[in-house]
């Protein structure tokens, strides 16, 4: 796997599994995962045998994104943000 991560996807019945796959970054995850992360929601969007979608992350740690989101905010507005 590339320093980017990937976003990994599998279908089991009608469940539509997307993972986060950047497990030594804490699953952050970067440009491509972003547009690999569409890619996903698109065909969970279009495919009608699918029925629902899950997020999961690999590793131990399900993403640093919340946190990252948070003090970015903070950052720049000096603002608690919820």
């Amino acid at each position: 796997m590339s320093s980017e991560g990937s976003i990994s996807t599998e279908v089991i019945g009608k469940v539509f599994l997307i993972g986060l796959n950047r497990p030594e970054k804490y699953n952050a995850y970067t440009p491509t995962m972003a547009k690999q992360l569409v890619e996903a929601f698109t065909r969970l969007d279009e495919d009608d045998s699918l029925w629902v979608g899950l997020i999961h992350a690999h590793g131990d740690h399900f993403t640093s994104l919340v946190v990252s989101i948070c003090q970015s905010g903070l950052q720049r507005s000096e603002k608690r943000v919820v």
